[in-house]
Parts: C-alpha cells; structure tokens; sequence
C-alpha cells in the first residue's frame, strides 16, 4: 500500500492553504511573539515557519534578513517537527544523524534547534515554531517549556485565523446570496420611479423610501464584505473627517419610513453646528443607528426621540434619548453582552436579535470612545456617546 508522507498530505496542505498564511507579509501579531521568545531564551533567530510539500515559509524570522522569508525543504529542521508531530531537540547538529547531513547546517549555520509542531484543534499541523542557534547548545528544560509555550500561544493565533476566513467565506456567500434579491428590488423600484406620474401622491414616498434603503442595503453587504476581508490588516484604517450636521441629515432620510410608520417625531440638535468628527464613517454610522433603530422599536406611537451632539475642546458628546419604556437595574449589569434577554419589548412586533448593543459597544471602544446608559423603567433611556475631539 502506498502511503502519502504528512508533508504531502492533500488534507493537511490545504488547511495549511486555508490560513491564507503561506506567503503573507511580515505582521506585528507575530514578529513581538518571536522576538519576546527569543530574548526570553537568549537564542540568535526565532522562527514560526509554515511546511508545504516543498519548502518552509518564515511567516515571522526574528534575527534572519528581511528578504530572507523562506528555505527549501533541503534546508529545514522544522519539517521533521512536522512530520515527528513531536518536539525536535538538537543540541550539535554536525553530529546528529538525523540532520547532519542537513543543508542549513552547512549553508545556513545552524547548529542547535529547540522546534514544537504548530497544530490545529483537529490536529492538522501547519508547521514548527522554533528558537535556533548558531553553536552547540544544551537546551534547559526551563526553556522547553518556554518555547512550548510560546507555540502554543502561535498556534492559537492560527486557529483563530483560519476561524476567521472560515467565517469571512461564510460571509461572502450570503453576501452573494442577499446582493441577487436585493438588486430585484432595485430593478422595481427603478421601474416604479419611471412610472412616478402615474402612482398615487401617497405611494411616490414610499417608491422614495424603497429605492433608499435598498442601495443603503448593498451599500452596507459591501462595506461588511470588504470590512470582512481587511480584518488582518497590518494597517489600520484611518478615521476620516465626518462633519455631525451632515451625518445627522442623513440619518434622519435613513429612517424615515420607521419613524413615519409609528408617527415619532425625530429632533436633533448640534452645538455648534460645524462641530465634526475624526472617526471611521463606517463605525459611527452603525453606533448611531443602532442606538437610534432600538429607540425606535421600543418607543410608543406618537413619542419622540432627541439626538443631541455638544463638541467641548477636548470631546464630541453625543446623546440619543427616547422616551421608552427604560432599562431595569438588572437589565443595566448584561446591557452589553451578545444575545442578552432585556425587560424591554418592541412595541410593534419588530425583530430583536439581543446583539445590537454588544456591537455598538465593541465600535465604540475601537473608536477609543464611551458609552453611558442612563435609564429608569418607565423614564425612557439616554445613551450617552463621548469620543476625542478632532
């Protein structure tokens, strides 16, 4: 029987592919893990390398050259880490057989290897996270532990990476699957604009309305999709400069029809009123909305809702009241949390999925902001929003 060598397992060179690690940039996340390793065991060059089936990818090489990113197997100890699924410990390599004949030994100059396989939940290993040196070198059980659990620490990130592009595919395809219908609905409210003379006055809003929240609807699949992709980023995005009047205009044209549909009345109030804000558009727009969108669900007919924004020297506050039924004190100590279960229930029978709160939460703090709840049942609620000022 033949029998397929781990290296050239099709099974496990495509979970290694799955990372999207294979030939990736140099990151932060795990060039400070490598050089904390490598200054903790005082070794010259610490390494979190990725086996294929025909080299070894230095994801991070903490004490190598920049352009040096990757080796022919003919040239890599951690391979037998992989295939070993075990620890590899070489204290002289010149004289041990398993890698003497090895062409980092003589090429590269390494002489002692401490590597540990980097292995995924189900067992998968992608590659070796290993500390070398370049002379003979009795390796201390202290530091076995050390390096162990550093790439157990790697091997963690890469899990949760590879969950990650698991869930941004999951993410493209309903994407995919929403973008079809939600273009129909375009298409027909394009059709009705054309056909506007002959609607009734009544209907040529609510065609108005359809048309905005459908392009406001792939707008966002979009920004989620790109957002999704971009996740890892070494580069942050940078905030832009969000001017308040405009965005609360916007806002306000965003949920007409759901204020119209339960007549509340939206006021808002800016001071002064060029006061602007150095933020991610995307972040803010669905802080806001989401506050304003739970006002709305949990607010009589006929109530209303304030949105206030004061800029002061040092902050931007903004505040969004309403005069719904409040939280209770109990309510208050799981606001935030995903999928909470609160007191409050929409008033007409819209939908609540308990994880709008913890998102905005979770924006805010990116946004190097806070967030305030001030609330009482039966007194309405007002959250408080406050970020650095421009």
């Amino acid at each position: 029987m033949h029998c397929v060598s781990p290296l050239n397992d099709p099974v496990r060179l495509a979970a290694l592919k799955a990372t999207r690690l294979l030939d990736s940039p140099p990151e932060e996340e795990f060039d400070r893990i490598t050089r904390l390793a490598a200054r903790m065991v005082g070794a010259p060059v610490c390494l979190v390398s990725l086996v294929d089936d025909a080299r070894q990818f230095f994801k991070s090489a903490t004490g190598l050259p920049a352009e040096v990113r990757e080796t022919p197997l003919s040239h890599s100890f951690c391979q037998y880490a992989v295939t070993s699924r075990q620890r590899l410990k070489i204290e002289d390599a010149r004289s041990d057989p398993r890698v003497a004949d090895n062409g980092a030994v003589h090429d590269l100059g390494v002489i002692a290897y401490l590597g540990f396989p980097l292995a995924g939940e189900d067992g998968t290993v992608w590659g070796s996270f290993c500390v070398i040196d370049t002379k003979p070198r009795q390796w201390t059980a202290e530091e076995e532990v050390t390096v162990g659990e550093f790439a157990a620490i790697v091997a963690n990130l890469i899990e949760l990476r590879r969950t990650s592009n698991r869930l941004v595919n999951l993410i493209e395809v309903l994407a995919h699957d929403l973008k079809n219908p939600l273009s129909g609905v375009r298409m027909i409210a394009g059709l009705l604009h054309e056909k506007n003379a002959e609607l009734p006055s009544g209907c040529r809003p609510l065609v108005d309305s359809l048309t905005a929240d459908t392009n406001r609807a792939l707008e966002l699949i979009g920004n989620v999709v790109g957002r999704s992709r971009r996740s890892f980023d070494p580069q942050p995005a940078s905030p832009t400069r969000v001017k308040l009047a405009e965005f609360f205009a916007e806002m306000g044209e965003r949920f007409h029809t759901a204020l119209t549909r339960k007549s509340i009345l939206l006021f808002t109030e800016l001071h002064p009123e060029d006061a602007a804000l150095d933020i991610d558009r995307w972040a803010l727009g669905h802080i806001v909305d989401n506050l304003v969108s739970n006002a709305i669900k949990f607010s009589a007919p006929e109530s209303a809702i304030a949105v206030h924004a004061l800029a002061s020297p040092s902050r931007i506050t903004i505040e969004i009241h309403d005069q719904g039924p409040g939280f209770t004190v109990e309510d208050l100590t799981h606001l935030y949390q995903r999928y909470a279960r609160l007191s409050a229930r929409p008033t007409d029978g819209e939908d609540s999925t308990g994880l709008g709160l913890s998102l905005v939460k979770r924006l805010v703090d990116q946004a190097n902001g806070q967030i305030e709840c001030l609330s009482k049942p039966g007194v309405g609620t007002t959250f408080r929003l406050a970020f650095p000022a421009p």
